[in-house]
């Protein structure tokens, strides 16, 4: 395959998975029983489902935490919200389905992440439901 084209096929591939939809950006997998912290994403198995949960997400963001929410875009699922702190790092919270009484929540801060801030932001939602 000639330089060209390889960079072409590369950029639609990355351009498709960026496009594929919010169910593709949270690992796979079943069940986090417990909060994991790796590679900048706080990811958790929330036991409720994932209407409840965006609810819980929205009012914890908005009220509890008073972030700046710039963008909601949601399903039946996966949702993704964007917001922003004080300090002006972006905050993304992704749900996503796992089950009909079970929803998959990743919390991610600025580009490399911040754990504590993370954690605030699942005790918060936690707290909603």
């Amino acid at each position: 395959m000639k330089p060209s084209k390889f960079l072409f096929a590369a950029a639609l591939a990355v351009s498709g998975i960026a496009l594929a939809g919010c169910s593709t950006v949270i690992p796979v997998q079943s069940n986090y029983s417990e909060p994991v912290y790796q590679r900048g994403s706080l990811v958790f198995t929330l036991q409720s489902p994932i209407d409840k949960v965006a609810l819980a997400v929205e009012k914890a963001l908005k009220d509890d935490l008073r972030l700046g929410v710039d963008s909601v875009a949601k399903d039946a699922i996966c949702a993704e919200y964007t917001a922003r702190t004080a300090q002006g790092q972006r905050v993304l919270v992704r749900l996503n389905y796992n089950t009909d009484k079970s929803t998959i929540i990743d919390i991610r801060i600025g580009l490399i992440g911040e754990e504590a801030i993370s954690r605030q932001i699942l005790d918060a939602v936690k707290a909603r439901l």
